[in-house]
């Protein structure tokens, strides 16, 4: 069957990963807005707001796309996040989130400011420490300082429970899991 397509990839994956993990309410388009691309209808952009006001931005890619130092995809990422006036901005296929800075005139690969592979986490707390500041709990009380004081110094500040990072990793593998079988159920009802 058909590898998840990006439309895909954000209903069952990224979208339920803000939700249940980072806490954004994904239904409420006033504090998780989709934008549809400007131009093409095929890009998936997501805007978190608090109060009306966007935070930072999220552009997914489908599973397919390796994302990592990839100049377009970087460039598109950073272009939404000048666009939006934020500093921030991810860059996801829901295997690595790349976080990118957009308010500096860096070439789009030096705005890269960590990779993190979800399925590694599991093994390296401090790189989910540095997603975790994107959680709306931590971010609606910072708005990304406190990831910039984790940059600067390039040490751990957020304390995560290993647990709940490796109940991350079992929870992907199992929507994958369960996407593939999906499909091939799909596949033989036709």
């Amino acid at each position: 069957g058909d590898i998840l397509s990006e439309e895909q990839v954000c209903q069952s994956l990224i979208l339920p990963f803000f939700n249940k993990v980072l806490g954004w309410d994904t239904e409420d388009p006033s504090e998780f807005k989709a934008q549809d691309s400007q131009k093409t209808g095929k890009r998936t952009d997501y805007t978190t707001r608090l109060n009306g006001i966007s935070q930072f931005v999220v552009e997914v890619k489908d599973l397919r796309q390796d994302i990592r130092q990839n100049y377009q995809h970087y460039q598109q990422a950073i272009n939404y996040a000048k666009y939006k006036e934020k500093m921030f901005a991810i860059l996801t296929n829901f295997q690595q989130f790349i976080i990118l800075r957009a308010d500096t005139e860096d070439q789009p690969l030096q705005c890269e400011v960590k990779v993190i592979n979800l399925e590694k986490t599991a093994d390296n707390e401090a790189d989910f420490d540095i997603l975790w500041n994107f959680s709306k709990d931590v971010w609606s009380s910072e708005k990304g300082e406190g990831l910039q004081k984790l940059l600067r110094a390039g040490k751990k500040t957020v304390p995560v429970s290993k647990s709940l990072v490796v109940e991350m990793s079992r929870w992907r593998l199992a929507l994958l899991n369960s996407i593939s079988r999906n499909q091939a159920l799909n596949s033989f009802a036709d």
